[in-house]
């Protein structure tokens, strides 16, 4: 258990003092910071020359490269160390930290450039400040307050409020915790502040991409009702306390926030998919072979989930029925399912479409396919690997060219395994473009290796192995 601040410890220096968030700089009304570019920030209004340090949260956006970010007090040698860093051009990523200054301010220092924001949560107290028992960091063992992960999600634009004192006890006024996003909508941000208080929400967290996974450190003033947590995009959320800052909660002013999943388009009607409209049955799955080498499966009903899209080569065909109900099972709807045997991303043929014509047919079949919040299963590779043969730079392209004909839409990819020894280096490289992209990967490749799954030939599947495929996808694919 956590050791408690004694309330007749009365410091005078060192305890912090927190600050609803006050941004203290922005580049991005100008150009980006140059590579090497220093910059030194005076101390905010408020807080007093004597300062010890300032709470912080520094933001990288729009990267130059894979650059860090070190702060450290104005007017003292830059230390060789790093607060922020991100390993790819055009990232954004955000930090919390603990900044010593000096009556000067403090100096931030990038390496590669790119814009700079600083945010201002608190202080810690010089000499000169009021003796006192508020402000005195009590360290925990870490503990989970929130897990969103296999429940509702921070849907976009929502937020939800998660109880403190239970951990903390009733004299906190700040929490310091592990953040993480996960599960991430498009780029944005997680957000945290004291529940229902009018005070500015603090974007903790940033992400650049859907389906990736990123923690950093909050320090957040807590109300009575504990912390809120709130996203631009949405995201699922974990919070891990790992101590607090003794004081008096906030007290609260505002209502509960609401987070409502966003509009899902449902049908009004019969939902086409590659144009072909088959006669119902009563299982309400439509299967339609319209070549020997194509399969199409849709279901026209609606789910909680909303619609959604898979586009495969002869695995997806062969697993196309066990798939749509599975996605139905799991509240998708309406489906479309297209598997085309030898299928490759962009080496099609009029008779053999390509995965980059498979989506231009879906989004002309009906307006429905062309909602932005539909999610795309991308199921392809396979034979690709036969035009990339291990050049990362082949694979990226396609990979790439398939996520731009599908759009702005959440993409997931099953990634490429196969049996086939002298495949193996080619299907690596290409599962590490898919990697790189950035998409969330349903990982076939760990879940199927070493399965009695596979056909005399190594890379279809046999009827065990086809549901399992079904299985892996249908539970993997959640709303972004």
């Amino acid at each position: 258990p956590a050791r408690r601040a004694s309330r007749s410890s009365s410091p005078a220096a060192g305890r912090l003092v927190p600050r609803p968030s006050t941004r203290l700089y922005d580049s991005r009304p100008g150009p980006k910071r140059d590579a090497g570019s220093v910059m030194t920030l005076g101390l905010p209004a408020g807080v007093p020359a004597d300062a010890t340090a300032l709470a912080v949260l520094i933001t990288v956006t729009a990267a130059n490269s894979a650059t860090f970010v070190t702060a450290f007090p104005a007017g003292t040698q830059r230390p060789f160390t790093s607060l922020l860093n991100t390993d790819a051009a055009a990232q954004t990523r955000t930090a919390t930290q603990l900044v010593p200054v000096t009556p000067s301010g403090l100096t931030v220092f990038s390496n590669a450039g790119g814009h700079i924001i600083v945010d201002v949560v608190g202080y810690l107290t010089g000499a000169s400040a009021p003796t006192s028992s508020d402000g005195l960091f009590v360290p925990l063992t870490p503990t989970r307050i929130v897990d969103t992960r296999g429940a509702t999600r921070i849907y976009a634009g929502g937020a939800i409020v998660a109880a403190t004192a239970s951990v903390t006890g009733p004299n906190a006024a700040v929490v310091a915790a592990n953040i993480t996003a996960t599960e991430t909508g498009p780029a944005g941000y997680l957000a945290a502040m004291a529940a229902l208080t009018s005070q500015p929400a603090m974007p903790v967290v940033s992400y650049d991409k859907p389906g990736q996974t990123v923690p950093d450190l909050g320090v957040v003033a807590v109300s009575t009702a504990g912390l809120q947590l709130a996203s631009s995009t949405g995201t699922h959320a974990v919070v891990d306390i790992t101590g607090w800052f003794t004081g008096v909660p906030l007290a609260t002013t505002t209502d509960p926030p609401t987070n409502n999943p966003p509009p899902r388009p449902q049908p009004t009607g019969p939902v086409g998919c590659l144009q072909y409209v088959p006669t119902p049955t009563s299982d309400g799955v439509y299967r339609i072979s319209p070549a020997t080498y194509q399969t199409v499966v849709h279901i026209y009903t609606g789910g909680p989930k909303g619609p959604i899209v898979v586009v495969g080569d002869s695995l997806t065909a062969g697993s196309a029925l066990q798939t749509a109900r599975g996605l139905r099972a799991q509240g998708w709807g309406p489906i479309c399912i297209d598997g085309t045997v030898a299928r490759t991303i962009e080496f099609g043929s009029p008779a053999l479409p390509d995965g980059l014509d498979a989506a231009a047919r879906i989004r002309a079949s009906n307006p429905i396919w062309n909602d932005p919040s539909i999610t795309w299963v991308v199921a392809l590779g396979t034979n690709d690997t036969g035009y990339a043969l291990g050049n990362l730079t082949k694979s990226d392209k396609y990979v790439a060219d398939q996520i731009k004909a599908i759009g702005t839409n959440p993409v997931v990819w099953v990634n490429v395994h196969t049996e086939r020894a002298e495949w193996q280096y080619a299907e690596a490289q290409f599962n590490l473009s898919i990697q790189h992209s950035g998409v969330q990967v349903i990982d076939w490749y760990n879940f199927s290796i070493g399965k009695p799954w596979f056909a005399g030939d190594g890379v279809h599947l046999n009827q065990v192995g086809s549901q399992a495929r079904a299985d892996v996808i249908a539970i993997s694919v959640h709303p972004i």
